[in-house]
């Protein structure tokens, strides 16, 4: 309840997706908002599903991490020296309604 009417915290995870399919992010890399460094890669991995590199970074800003923050600003991670512009999402950039899911709940699955 206190960190509730704290207001934004100053660091969150955020989940990001490159824009570009053909780079592989492997964690460790600078995440840059509005061109200023906010956080690094913790976590990546290739999405196949969504045919993206996919990370989980760390962000912080002493204003306050909300999602005004996240939506008004221009993210870009630094790969190797060069910087790839990124989305930020709050919601997992696959399925985020759970629509895949609410299709397959009723519907048998075939064997493998």
């Amino acid at each position: 309840m206190r960190a509730k009417h704290a207001g934004a915290p100053v660091r969150r995870i955020v989940q990001f997706t490159l824009d570009d399919p053909e780079l592989m992010l492997w964690g460790g890399e600078l995440i840059l908002r509005d061109g200023k460094p906010v956080g690094e890669v913790r976590s990546a991995a290739y999405g196949h599903t969504l045919g993206l590199s996919v990370a989980l970074g760390l962000i912080e800003d002493r204003g306050g991490v909300d999602r005004e923050f996240i939506a008004s600003g221009s993210f870009e991670i630094d790969l190797a020296g060069e910087r790839h512009p990124a989305t930020a999402h709050l919601k997992c950039p696959y399925d985020p309604k759970s629509e895949r899911v609410r299709a397959d709940a009723g519907e048998p699955r075939a064997a493998a």
